[in-house]
């Protein structure tokens, strides 16, 4: 089994992606069925089906697909976490501080998703870190 796919998003058009596509490969022959200089018969027949199929790889790509590749363990959600000192000053006049929301936060996404996805916690200062909360540089 592959850990990589590519797909399409699950409200994608597809009735109207395949008819437009059908048209989009006739436009392309049409358009790119004269030859100015004289080709060989091969060459004839091979460019314009070549200049069709960029137009048709053109218009999936204007699809938007997503290319998803399984990383051991299932899906990941990683969440960096404002260690610095703003962090200590109220979210709201006479409320919780920021971090102690953040940190609400984090434990709401974690009950949202448990069992669906692995949250990954990465906290940060000035610089990405292990841990900033216990270091010196919460500047």
């Amino acid at each position: 089994m592959s850990d990589f796919s590519i797909h399409l998003a699950p409200n994608a058009p597809w009735l109207l992606l395949v008819l437009v596509t059908l048209g989009f490969a006739a436009l392309g022959l049409w358009a790119y069925r004269f030859a100015v200089p004289p080709l060989p018969p091969r060459a004839r027949r091979a460019l314009p089906a070549v200049r069709g199929l960029a137009v048709v790889l053109v218009l999936w790509l204007l699809a938007q697909p997503v290319v998803g590749r399984a990383a051991g363990g299932g899906p990941r959600v990683v969440v960096l976490l404002d260690r610095s000192r703003s962090m200590d000053l109220p979210a709201a006049p006479g409320g919780p501080t920021r971090a102690q929301v953040a940190a609400e936060a984090v434990e709401r996404l974690r009950r949202g998703l448990a069992g669906r996805a692995a949250v990954e916690v990465v906290p940060f200062a000035s610089a990405l870190m292990a841990d900033s909360a216990g270091g010196s540089g919460r500047g």
